[in-house]
């Protein structure tokens, strides 16, 4: 019976709704089959996202099934890891990686658990998506917060397979760079220099967290710190640091994106140049680069369900500390880019600018906090001096134009 739902076709006619309920019966149908093990591997393609576009918002209801019933209703860990090893679909990596959030880590054997975190290493080490990466990395924190198994090495320098198109990269602190395509707007064409790139096109490299006590302490060569976000710095100390670890990079010095301010006083302020968008040091995202990493993906209607779901998560996570204080990073899962920490944790200081009523600059804040829920606040500037415990900050680079 479940092969016949399977099989089952859509209505040339069929609305939405029923579209939908087609979805979750092959969705139930595909779990059940993968439990039971009957004929699992002849499932696995129910899991791609490959259907015709009619069908695109149906197949995202199915995949969300899937993922929220495959381990609650009893798959077997071991199989499915098995299958993960000869998968060679990136969605149904993904499907099954994301459904790993829906097992009770505290119930699975210690030998399991092992067997979870080497594959997950093995993910995380090699495989060209960036958003099996980011899952991958989720997945070992996950088990190393359960038991206290060998603790991987973030910091371990990974060399990627030669003769593979990555979509990350590290940095020379090993803090994982999503490289993202982006197409160039109008609003931040003003910041690529007299003349951008001619097809309005660049590579645009994030760091898949935000950055953390522990590596601004490692970059400013300060006291150590936590996997907590950075908080409670003024722009101009954000700028310090985006510096300091373009040098720390090799990136010469007409790369990069701060420039001091003259006449300051002792402690000084930085600026970013006026051509900031075509230089290849560290900086922020501008308000308009963080719309594009938020929702990425032509069909909306993913990217913004799987927002809602990772807000309502954060919430209650935040619930949890009284919402006094923020969580570590990366403490949810990734987006659809595999970058942590998007809808929430701390907002994030933007390279957005304009002139406050005194004349003096401030920056927009983008995305929402353990304080504020908005899913993507981009409309809210603050003074470029202000110092917010909700206010964080995130690198990124342009690679090249083309």
């Amino acid at each position: 019976p479940f092969q016949k739902v399977l099989q089952e076709e859509y209505p040339p006619q069929a609305s939405e709704a029923e579209q939908d309920k087609i979805a979750l019966r092959k969705a139930y149908a595909a779990v059940a089959m993968i439990v039971m093990k009957k004929n699992p591997e002849k499932t696995w393609h129910y899991l791609n996202e490959n259907e015709e576009t009619v069908k695109k918002r149906s197949n995202i209801f199915k995949r969300r099934a899937i993922i929220e019933n495959l381990f609650p209703m009893g798959g077997d860990v071991r199989m499915l890891l098995r299958h993960l090893d000869h998968e060679s679909n990136t969605a149904a990596k993904e499907t099954v990686l994301r459904a790993f959030d829906h097992l009770e880590f505290s119930r699975v054997k210690p030998g399991d658990l092992s067997l979870i975190k080497l594959s997950a290493v093995r993910f995380f080490e090699s495989d060209p998506s960036a958003s099996i990466h980011g899952l991958a990395e989720w997945l070992i924190r996950e088990v190393n917060r359960t038991v206290p198994l060998d603790i991987y090495d973030f910091k371990g320098k990974k060399v990627p397979l030669v003769g593979v198109s990555y979509e990350w990269d590290f940095n020379v602190f090993n803090q994982t760079m999503v490289l993202v395509q982006c197409s160039l707007s109008d609003e931040d064409r003003q910041f690529f220099g007299e003349n951008p790139a001619p097809q309005k096109q660049y590579l645009l490299a994030v760091m898949n967290k935000e950055v953390t006590e522990d590596l601004y302490s490692k970059v400013m060569e300060s006291p150590g710190g936590s996997e907590f976000p950075k908080r409670n710095l003024d722009s101009h100390q954000m700028a310090l640091f985006c510096n300091e670890l373009s040098r720390k990079e090799g990136i010469s010095l007409d790369q990069w994106c701060f420039e001091s301010v003259p006449n300051t006083g002792p402690r000084g302020q930085m600026r970013l140049v006026s051509d900031f968008g075509r230089r290849t040091g560290f900086r922020f995202a501008t308000r308009d680069e963080y719309r594009k990493i938020t929702r990425l993906r032509q069909d909306g209607f993913e990217v913004d369900q799987m927002s809602r779901d990772d807000e309502s998560q954060r919430i209650e996570v935040f619930n949890l500390t009284n919402k006094l204080t923020c969580a570590a990073v990366a403490r949810l899962m990734p987006n659809h880019l595999g970058i942590f920490d998007l809808q929430g944790s701390v907002q994030e200081l933007s390279a957005t600018r304009i002139v406050g009523a005194n004349g003096e600059p401030e920056y927009y804040i983008v995305g929402g906090s353990y304080k504020n829920h908005q899913m993507e606040g981009v409309n809210q500037a603050i003074p470029h001096d202000y110092c917010l415990a909700e206010v964080g900050f995130r690198v990124v680079r342009t690679m090249f134009l083309k």
